[in-house]
């Protein structure tokens, strides 16, 4: 036997070895797959084409799917809008009118306690009731201090009690009237109604809220209250010519220098109750901020984004931003995972359901690389046809849809080629996977499967 009878029939024995090799049908089956997904990729993984606004459009983009657009300028005014309708927050202190009273009522009786002390070791004589009423004992033995001195002496301590400072004259009128108890109710009953209203320090402030009214917050018990009349508040210069009015009215019998010191401490002794609760305000802001819904509009699947030929909006930028924020989403790595094992599967089904049929030659390792090669290039055949037809039907002047010009892409050739070589039985599940792979061109569109099977 010569040399290449010898090759010629070595090579016989390893390619009939080969042809039943069930490792080499696995390497066919991969790599059919492989090579289809692939190709099938950028179908798999959509990309949205980047623009700017201004920019125009080399060619139609639709959407490939539903999915929600924010109006992110819509959505920052609307909640701008809901922070400037947020209620402002003060805080009611319903308590000072309280506070002052006692205040009031201890620094009197503090004073007429003094007042009321006698005592008989007094030396001095022929004095009236404000310089020499009687006389207290000092820390020496030998010295004695006056009532008058000592009522002087506890001015301080009188006006420390009483939180204001009390002039020289309006003093010497309280220890002329005794400090008594007409003085000190006159003060708190001018006090009381105007606290109990309330005084706010920035009425500017708080009249700029008149449009949307206010809320009051009662510090005890915890208590709000919403306000729109905003003129029942005081400022603190309000406050003061209201006591001043009412004061020359309920006093007018007094003496005028009695009634000028009840008014005058009543005015001193006023400061503002309701104030401006900063960060409740910001709290109540900020609720009102996250509590706005984002202003959504709805894209449904094969709505036209944009068109060829115009010029990028700021509405088409935030439909092409939310598109491609949508892709991203998707995994395509994930997609081209799920089509390899939905295609071995398919495969492996269609090649068992093939060999257990009736009359059904048997397949040999030839065959199923024959049978793939068809398959890849009238893949590839039919990829390239798509992007073809949707070349020609944009430079087309007159509106012809491309899905109508999918129809006349020859997919089923191929099945005509396999029956021709290898029978109707291959044929026909031939003709059904050529379909299924090619459906995926499409969109995974049902008819589309339909039609070419």
């Amino acid at each position: 036997m010569t040399p290449t009878q010898r090759i010629i029939k070595h090579s016989k024995v390893f390619l009939e070895a080969a042809n039943k090799d069930a490792h080499i049908r696995w390497a066919i089956l991969l790599g059919t797959v492989a090579i289809i997904a692939v190709l099938l990729l950028p179908s798999l993984s959509t990309t949205v084409p980047q623009y700017k606004i201004g920019d125009v459009v080399r060619k139609d983009i639709k959407s490939p799917k539903d999915f929600l657009i924010e109006d992110k300028e819509a959505t920052q005014k609307k909640r701008e809008e809901a922070a400037r309708s947020a209620l402002t927050v003060y805080d009611f202190d319903n308590l000072l009118a309280l506070k002052l009273k006692h205040r009031i009522s201890q620094a009197f009786k503090h004073m007429q306690t003094l007042l009321s002390k006698d005592n008989p070791r007094s030396s001095t004589k022929g004095a009236d009731v404000q310089s020499v009423a009687g006389s207290l004992k000092s820390k020496h033995p030998n010295e004695v201090i006056s009532l008058h001195d000592q009522i002087w002496n506890e001015k301080s301590t009188f006006e420390n009690m009483l939180g204001v400072h009390v002039d020289t004259k309006a003093y010497k009128v309280l220890v002329r009237e005794h400090f008594s108890e007409q003085v000190s109710q006159g003060i708190v009953g001018l006090v009381t109604p105007v606290l109990e209203n309330g005084i706010v320090g920035n009425k500017q402030l708080l009249i700029q809220q008149q449009q949307k009214a206010i809320l009051v917050r009662q510090l005890s018990p915890k208590q709000e209250t919403r306000f729109t009349d905003f003129h029942k508040f005081y400022s603190l210069e309000d406050a003061k010519a209201a006591v001043a009015k009412a004061g020359k009215s309920i006093f007018k019998d007094l003496d005028y220098p009695v009634r000028k010191v009840i008014i005058g401490l009543a005015q001193s002794l006023l400061q503002p109750n309701l104030t401006l609760n900063k960060e409740k305000t910001e709290e109540r802001r900020n609720q009102a901020i996250a509590n706005a819904k984002a202003v959504l509009t709805q894209v449904k699947q094969g709505e036209m984004l944009v068109r060829e030929g115009e010029k990028i909006s700021r509405v088409d930028m935030l439909k092409l931003q939310a598109l491609e924020s949508e892709m991203r989403k998707e995994d395509a790595l994930a997609s081209t995972l799920g089509f390899v094992l939905l295609a071995i599967t398919f495969f492996v089904i269609s090649f068992v359901v093939t060999s257990n049929t009736y009359r059904s030659p048997p397949l040999k390792n030839k065959d199923l690389l024959f049978l793939s090669v068809m398959l890849i290039v009238l893949f590839l055949l039919s990829e390239v046809s798509v992007y073809l037809v949707k070349g020609i039907t944009s430079s087309i002047p007159r509106s012809v849809r491309a899905s109508s010009a999918f129809y006349a892409i020859p997919v089923q050739a191929g099945a005509m080629t396999v029956c021709l070589f290898m029978g109707i039985q291959i044929a026909l599940p031939f003709a059904v996977t050529i379909a299924f792979l090619t459906s995926f061109l499409f969109e995974n569109q049902f008819e589309m499967f339909i039609f070419f099977m």
